[in-house]
């Protein structure tokens, strides 16, 4: 019997010994309750003088485990990493304006058409999101599957959320982004710490994947140094970190004059990768929109069209809003 059943035996053998008025069938009874209770005091005694410690070929001898990746139809991740690892804690980072959230949107988008996933958005609001998942979510299966949060800010409330969607069958998680989730932690670098050991516990415990936005140090930035803002513990607890760089436009870069940009690709910097080599590689603005990042003109017909398709996922007030623009943009024709 294991621990369990010695303990199920002994709460049944109280029951029987209360209920049992004959004097010696009560004393082989508790006689029989006491050798079990002996025998439960062992097994706990063994388990805790047990060490911790084991030889390589006990490690060795179990069945080596699998790593298995989600696909995220990104070729500079696909390639390089395999994808998204299950389980795993990733870490992208970027200075403003290098695309992190834009490119992860699409990246989630692409794993929505085959898997429930979440998308913890403290950055742009109901309302830029609409019109920049608009361009990503084409199916209704996508539709479905792409889940939103923008309100569960502190890291307390957040990890509950993330058990409870577990439970609910979605198992990559993107958060945008780690400097808008608040702790009771007032030190900037002790905060950082905490929030990346807890979701880092996290996927471990519940084999969930999340993708958390971050941010670069300005001195990195400025040294073009590829490091976290508020590094600290952070760098340890991710299995993955990626950073993302605007390129140089050297053909129509003048010296002296401030960089012009290369606007039609980032580069993709892996600074750590628990599971294989780091890399180099370059993600083209053509894998993220079909039609490159330019905005285009959106004719009332678009909007309502928009509007029908993605209103359910906005609140009253942000609905609201989108039909207001609508109506100016009706009344402008």
């Amino acid at each position: 019997m294991n621990k369990k059943e010695l303990a199920d035996r002994i709460k049944k053998l109280k029951i029987e010994i209360s209920q049992t008025e004959d004097f010696d069938e009560r004393l082989e009874l508790e006689k029989k309750r006491a050798d079990l209770i002996d025998e439960l005091y062992r097994m706990i005694k063994e388990e805790r003088e047990k060490s911790p410690t084991f030889t390589a070929k006990e490690l060795l001898s179990k069945n080596q485990p699998i790593l298995e990746y989600f696909k995220t139809n990104i070729r500079a991740i696909d390639d390089n990493l395999g994808g998204l690892i299950k389980g795993g804690f990733i870490q992208v980072a970027a200075a403003s304006g290098a695309g992190k959230t834009t490119i992860m949107a699409r990246l989630l988008a692409n794993l929505a058409k085959y898997n429930k996933v979440a998308h913890f958005d403290f950055e742009m609001g109901e309302y830029k999101l609409f019109f920049l998942l608009k361009n990503f979510l084409k199916s209704q299966k996508q539709l479905e599957n792409y889940h939103i949060n923008t309100e569960t800010h502190k890291l307390d409330d957040l990890i509950r959320e993330i058990t409870y969607l577990s439970d609910q069958g979605i198992k990559i998680f993107l958060i945008d982004s780690k400097m808008k989730i608040e702790t009771n932690e007032k030190d900037t670098y002790k905060s950082a710490s905490l929030i990346s050991h807890e979701l880092s516990k996290l996927t471990k415990s519940g084999n969930i994947t999340i993708i958390l936005i971050n941010q670069m140090s300005d001195s990195a930035i400025r040294d073009g140094r590829a490091e976290l803002k508020g590094s600290g513990d952070q760098v340890y607890d991710s299995d993955v970190i990626l950073v993302l760089t605007k390129l140089v436009d050297k053909e129509n870069s003048v010296k002296g004059e401030p960089p012009v940009y290369d606007e039609t690709k980032r580069g993709l910097i892996c600074v750590k990768n628990r599971f294989g080599r780091l890399f180099r590689d370059e993600i083209y603005k053509n894998e993220i929109f079909n039609d490159g990042f330019k905005t285009k003109e959106i004719t009332p017909t678009q909007m309502f069209q928009y509007y029908i398709s993605f209103g359910c996922m906005l609140t009253l007030s942000s609905q609201f809003h989108l039909l207001q623009c609508l109506v100016k943009n009706i009344h402008r024709e």
